[in-house]
C-alpha cells in the first residue's frame, strides 16, 4: 500500500467528497493541512481575518447550498475564534466540518503555548467532536465526522494536534468519498389519518410554519387552500411563505406589527409545522394545538401540544392531503387577511409619509431597498433593529432569500455570512443589511470581501447606538445605559479599504444611491445615516 501523510488523506477525502473550499486564516499547526491544500490543487483556501468570519461564511455557504463545508482553525487562540460561527451554524442545522488543529501530541495536558482542551469547549456546539489521537484513526473519523455533520445537519468537529496532521498513514478502504443521503421521515399512516380527522372536524384553523417547510413550500400552499387556512410564518420561514401565498398573514413576533394576531387569536385549531419558534408566551394556548416537526424533541415544548407527529413536514402533508375535506367556510380566512390588509394598508402610508422627512428614517431606506434589488436577490441580515426593517419592509419577492442569525441570534455575522453566499451563489445579487455595532465588530473582514473580489453590496445603517438595545429598555422601562458609538465615516474607512462607496442621509437620495450601489460590479458599502429615534 502506498503511503501518505493525515493532512493529505484528509484533503484528498474532502475533495473526493465535493468540498470546494475551506475558510480559514493559515498558521502554525494548520500549516501542514494548508500544504496539503496546495499540493491537492482541487480545493479553494479562503483566506479571512478572523477565524469567527470563517465559520460564519462556510455555515452559511452551507446553509445555501445544503453541502458539507468546511472551516479550520490553529492551536488555541485561532480555533476558540470559531465557537460562535460554530453555535451558529449548529443552530441553523446546516452540515458543517469544523478542522480544529492542535499543539504537538507530547505536549498535551503540560500548558504547552496555546494549548487548550478543545474536546470541553467544542462538544457543546456540534453533533461530532473527537480526537484524532493516532494516525490509523483518521480514515474511519473523518467519515464519521462528515457522515455526521451531513445525516444529523450540523457541525462536525475533527480535533487534529499538528504531530499527527504530518505522520505517515496508508491508504485505506475507509478513505472514500461521502456526499448527502437523503433521509426522508415518513409519518405511520395512523398518526396521518388521525391529524386528518382532527383538522375536517374544525372549521377555523390557522398554519403557522417555519424552517422546516422549506422543502414543503408546494405542499403548504395545497393544504392552506383545501382546508381555506391563513399562513402565518416565522422570520426564518418569511421567504419560503410569503411569496405567491394568496393566503399569507404575515409574521408574529418581536418582529413583526402582529399583522396575524386575528388568524392566531380567533382559529380553533393551530396547526404548527416545521417550527420550534421560542416566543411560548406569543402563541395561542386556548385552541386546540396539533404539530408535525421532523424532531420529536421539538413536539410541545413552545405550546400547548393536543396532538404531534414527528416526520417530516412535507411526506406528511402528502399523505395528509387525500385525506381532507375541502373545506366550504371562508369566514376565518377572509377575516385574518382582511386584519393583515388592514396593517399593510397602514405601513404602506407611513413609508410614504417618510419621504418627506428631513432625517432618513430606516424603514424608508429598506422599502426603496426592497423595491430596487432583484427579485432573486439574496439579503443577509444583521442582528439588531435590521431584523425588524428586514422582517417589515424586504418583500419575499421571486426567488429572494431572506437569511441572517435568527436562531443563534449573534451580532456580526452578517458580512460574514455574505461571503459565504457569495460563493454559494455567485449570479445572485448579494445584499447585506449591517448595523453599526456589528459591522464594526467583525470590520477588518471587509478586507477579505474585496481581496477576494466579492460582489456584495453593504448598507450600513448608522444610527449611531445600539438601537434594539434602547428598545429593550425602553419596553421594560428602563433608562438606556451605555449604548451610544462614535463612529468613523465607515464611507471613508470602506474607500480606504478598496470599497466603492455611497454616502446616504437624505430620503430624496435614497432611490438614486441604491440604484447605482447595486448596478455598481464589485463590492460596495453605503454609509446610511439613519434617524436613531426609529426603533419600530
Amino acid at each position: 500500500m502506498s503511503k501518505q501523510n493525515v493532512a493529505d488523506m484528509l484533503i484528498s477525502t474532502l475533495a473526493k467528497s465535493g468540498v470546494k473550499r475551506i475558510y480559514s486564516l493559515i498558521g502554525d499547526s494548520l500549516n501542514p493541512i494548508g500544504e496539503a491544500v496546495r499540493i491537492n490543487g482541487k480545493i479553494d483556501w479562503i483566506p479571512v481575518r478572523h477565524e469567527e468570519t470563517a465559520a460564519f461564511a462556510a455555515g452559511a455557504e452551507a446553509f445555501l447550498s445544503g453541502e458539507l463545508c468546511v472551516c479550520a482553525g490553529t492551536a488555541g487562540p485561532g480555533s476558540v475564534h470559531l465557537v460562535n460561527g460554530l453555535y451558529e451554524a449548529n443552530r441553523n442545522n446546516v452540515p458543517l466540518l469544523a478542522i480544529v488543529t492542535t499543539t504537538p501530541s507530547p505536549q498535551q495536558g503540560l500548558e504547552y503555548f496555546q494549548t487548550f482542551t478543545p474536546m470541553r469547549l467544542f462538544e457543546d456546539c456540534s453533533v461530532f467532536c473527537e480526537l484524532l489521537s493516532t494516525p490509523q484513526q483518521m480514515p474511519r473519523l473523518l467519515q464519521e465526522a462528515m457522515q455526521a455533520a451531513l445525516g444529523s445537519k450540523g457541525v462536525a468537529v475533527i480535533i487534529i494536534p499538528k504531530d499527527i496532521s504530518e505522520s505517515e498513514v496508508e491508504d485505506s478502504p475507509y478513505s472514500r468519498a461521502v456526499t448527502a443521503m437523503p433521509n426522508v421521515l415518513q409519518p405511520a399512516g395512523d398518526e396521518v389519518q388521525k391529524l386528518a380527522d382532527i383538522i375536517n372536524a374544525h372549521d377555523k384553523v390557522t398554519l403557522f410554519c417555519g424552517i422546516g417547510c422549506r422543502d414543503a413550500v408546494d405542499e403548504v400552499l395545497s393544504l392552506s387552500q383545501t382546508i381555506n387556512a391563513p399562513v402565518v410564518s416565522t422570520m426564518r420561514a418569511k421567504y419560503l411563505l410569503e411569496n405567491n401565498n394568496p393566503n399569507s398573514v404575515g409574521m408574529t413576533g418581536y418582529l413583526s406589527q402582529f399583522e396575524s394576531k386575528y388568524a392566531l387569536d380567533n382559529c380553533d385549531l393551530l396547526v404548527l409545522l416545521g417550527t420550534d419558534f421560542p416566543y411560548n408566551f406569543m402563541l395561542p394556548d386556548r385552541q386546540v394545538t396539533v404539530q408535525v416537526d421532523i424532531a420529536a424533541k421539538h413536539l410541545g415544548r413552545r405550546s400547548r401540544l393536543d396532538f404531534g407527529i414527528a416526520a417530516d413536514v412535507k411526506a406528511t402533508i402528502d399523505a395528509l392531503l387525500p385525506l381532507l375535506k375541502n373545506k366550504k367556510e371562508y369566514d376565518h380566512l377572509n377575516k385574518s387577511l382582511a386584519y393583515f390588509e388592514e396593517k399593510e394598508k397602514q405601513k404602506k402610508q407611513d413609508v410614504e409619509d417618510m419621504a418627506h422627512t428631513p432625517q432618513l428614517n430606516p424603514q424608508y431606506l429598506t422599502h426603496q431597498l426592497s423595491r430596487l434589488a432583484d427579485d432573486n436577490a439574496v439579503f443577509v441580515i444583521d442582528v439588531g433593529l435590521n431584523d425588524i426593517w428586514a422582517a417589515r419592509y424586504i418583500e419575499a419577492l421571486g426567488d429572494r432569500i431572506i437569511m441572517g442569525s435568527f436562531k443563534h441570534g449573534t451580532m456580526a455575522a452578517a458580512v460574514p455570512e455574505a461571503i459565504g453566499a457569495s460563493y454559494a451563489e455567485p449570479e445572485r445579487q448579494i445584499i447585506v443589511l449591517a448595523g453599526d455595532g456589528g459591522l464594526t465588530m467583525l470590520l477588518g473582514d471587509l478586507l477579505t470581501v474585496v481581496q477576494q473580489k466579492r460582489n456584495i453590496k453593504i448598507i450600513v445603517y448608522n444610527n449611531r447606538e445600539l438601537g434594539f438595545i434602547k428598545k429593550e429598555a425602553k419596553m421594560e422601562k428602563m433608562q438606556p445605559y451605555e449604548i451610544g458609538f462614535e463612529n468613523p465615516d465607515f464611507a471613508k474607512l470602506a474607500d480606504v479599504m478598496g470599497l466603492k462607496v455611497f454616502y446616504l442621509d437624505k430620503p430624496e437620495d435614497a432611490e438614486k444611491v441604491l440604484r447605482d450601489a447595486l448596478a455598481y460590479d464589485g463590492a460596495v458599502l453605503i454609509n446610511a445615516v439613519t434617524n436613531p429615534d426609529e426603533l419600530g
